[in-house]
């Protein structure tokens, strides 16, 4: 009876198979690290500019219903690419080496906390003053 590796050398060589190059795994753990980041600073900004408005640019917007506020307030822009990033993330950290040592939805709920406490420090710097007057000045 053959070995098993035998075997296995066999089916490689009678299907012709090949392995795939190392660089294309670390070129796409450096797209997602990039996405990722991307993903952070503009969750950060978003955060920021939700509470600018929230808080001192309330002034420009008849407040009747909080409600009504918070719905136009939200970028739903951040919304609709947090959850295609999570997802991703979510399903790539599946294959990434050794991530069964980590927890995906504790990752998950670090990173929004990490967004929400940047998007403060980038609101008390005033960045999202800077960002929402260029905006309001461009509409």
């Amino acid at each position: 009876m053959k070995s098993l590796e035998e075997r296995v050398i066999k089916k490689i060589d009678s299907m012709k198979m090949k392995p795939l190059p190392r660089s294309r795994f670390i070129i796409k753990n450096i797209l997602f690290l990039i996405g990722f980041l991307i993903f952070f600073f503009v969750g950060a900004i978003s955060i920021s500019v939700i509470f600018y408005v929230l808080t001192d640019g309330a002034e420009f917007y008849e407040i009747n219903n909080s409600l009504f506020v918070f719905l136009n307030v939200i970028p739903y822009f951040w919304l609709i690419i947090t959850l295609i990033f999570l997802s991703i993330a979510y399903f790539n950290s599946k294959k990434i080496d050794n991530s069964y040592r980590y927890l995906t939805l504790k990752n998950v709920l670090l990173t929004l906390l990490m967004c929400l406490f940047f998007g403060i420090i980038l609101h008390s710097i005033g960045i999202a003053s800077i960002i929402e007057e260029g905006l309001a000045s461009t509409s």
